[in-house]
């Protein structure tokens, strides 16, 4: 409204969202989720302005781990876990750590470097207290992510999670997409893949890049594969 004062009916306008906050109680504190800026709260609790349907990214359920919609297909063969070499004097679980080569979490409970160990990045991914990424609005490529804090080189980013799909499902899935419309496809192993499009995590906002800094990595938890 301008300086004649306010409009008898409040304005029904699309916004954009602007600002992002710390996400709500009991939700993953990986990623700041959306929260307005002050101005537009104000106006909005004034009942100045109204929101419409494109106030923020396309609803999706949040997931914290993957789900599977079949049968699990993929587990690591029992054959190849074995507790790593490492120990606290020489180091503890640092690059040289045989499970981190073979992209392999250690397990806690064989870990000679037990609640020490520095190779559980899955494991440990939520317990930093700082978010990690904040939602914004790209100029050309819709939603996106970027980071609030620094991140160190061979860092776990984020985990992509979804639904865990079949190929026929895949297939199926894809086949009643646009060309246009948004992907969130993402192969699993030859015969499963993850897909974030109705139910996943802020991973699925994470843009293609002409110069990523970012690389997907397939690693073992509990013999279970994880990206």
């Amino acid at each position: 409204a301008g300086s004649g004062g306010l409009p008898p009916y409040p304005a029904e306008v699309t916004l954009k969202r602007k600002a992002l906050g710390p996400p709500s109680s009991g939700e993953n504190s990986d990623f700041c989720e959306f929260q307005l800026c002050d101005d537009i709260l104000v106006q909005l609790r004034e009942q100045q302005i109204l929101p419409t349907g494109d106030f923020g990214p396309p609803p999706y359920a949040r997931l914290r781990r993957s789900v599977y919609l079949g049968q699990r297909r993929e587990i690591l063969p029992i054959c190849d876990v074995a507790a790593c070499q490492c120990s606290i004097e020489t180091g503890g679980c640092d690059y040289r750590c045989q499970n981190r080569a073979q992209q392999q979490e250690c397990e806690l409970a064989t870990c000679p470097c037990a609640e020490c160990c520095l190779n559980r990045p899955f494991s440990t991914q939520n317990d930093c207290g700082s978010p990690l990424f904040e939602l914004f609005l790209t100029e050309k490529k819709g939603w996106g992510v970027k980071a609030t804090r620094s991140i160190t080189e061979g860092e776990l980013v984020v985990e992509y999670v979804g639904e865990v799909i079949d190929r026929d499902t895949w297939e199926e899935r894809k086949a009643t997409l646009s060309r246009h419309a948004h992907m969130y496809f993402m192969a699993l192993n030859h015969n499963e893949i993850v897909d974030a499009s109705r139910k996943g995590n802020v991973a699925r906002f994470i843009n293609h890049s002409c110069s990523p800094n970012l690389s997907v990595q397939k690693w073992y938890v509990k013999r279970e594969p994880r990206l």
